[in-house]
This record gives C-alpha cells, sequence and structure tokens, in this order.
C-alpha cells in the first residue's frame, strides 16, 4: 500500500487499529475482551430456530471476511418474545440481510464489531466447539 493510500483509508483516518479476536478470548478463556459465558452461549445457540440459526452463522462469516456490516434500525421483539435486530452487509449488485436474535452477548460483540474494535478468526461453530470444551 503506497503512502498515500495509509494516509487516505478508512483505518488512518479514524486512529483505529483492531485487533483480532479469537474464540478463546470471546468467551473469557484469555485476555480481558469477553463477551460470551460458555454455558449461556451453548444454550442460546440450542434454543435458536434454524433461519435464526443460519443468519447468526452468516453475520458471524461475514465478519470472518472483515465485512462491514450496517445496523438497519432499532432493536424489535419476534412473536417468542425475543430481542432481535436486522443486519446488512454490501454486496455487489445489493444487499444481504441478517436477523440476529440479541441474547447472551450478541448485541454487544456485533456492535463492537461494527465500531471497529476488532475482526475475528472464528466461525460460529468454531466458537460453539470452543464453548464445549470449557
Amino acid at each position: 500500500m503506497s503512502f498515500y493510500s495509509k494516509l487516505h483509508s478508512g483505518a488512518a483516518n479514524s486512529g483505529n487499529n483492531p485487533g483480532v479476536l479469537t474464540a478463546k478470548e470471546a468467551l473469557g478463556k484469555e485476555g480481558s475482551r469477553q463477551y460470551f459465558q460458555p454455558n449461556n452461549l451453548i444454550t442460546h445457540l440450542r434454543s435458536l430456530r434454524l433461519p435464526d440459526c443460519n443468519f447468526l452463522e452468516g453475520i458471524v462469516n461475514e465478519m470472518l471476511q472483515n465485512q462491514k456490516i450496517d445496523d438497519t434500525g432499532t432493536e424489535r421483539s419476534d412473536k417468542g418474545n425475543r430481542p432481535y435486530r436486522f443486519y446488512q452487509t454490501r454486496k455487489n449488485n445489493g444487499q444481504k440481510g441478517y436477523k440476529v436474535i440479541l441474547e447472551a452477548g450478541m448485541k454487544n460483540f456485533i456492535e463492537d464489531y461494527i465500531a471497529g474494535k476488532f475482526t475475528i478468526n472464528f466461525t460460529l461453530e468454531e466458537l460453539h466447539e470452543e464453548a464445549l470444551n470449557s
């Protein structure tokens, strides 16, 4: 990357150079950036309906690819009275949306990712496996 590009990139302008959050850190096994309690995360993941699990897996995969995520609005409650929010990623020919149930630390996890506090190096399945090994 040229010096000019560095001067005019979003990261250089924000003064933010996020570190990589590992699954162990997200679960509080290492470091000080805990987002999930392992048992609460396992319970939460098992409680999700198939579409909600697919949406969560999709947004975590977008985060793994370091995609920009847009928060589309306010928090709502679904038919089961569970809080959720829609998030979107931009693609070449449109946008892709994800309904995410905001329980077990998901809200703070996604909000801090959007704020640029970290990038991740794990999938949802890897996070689940790490939680099972607690």
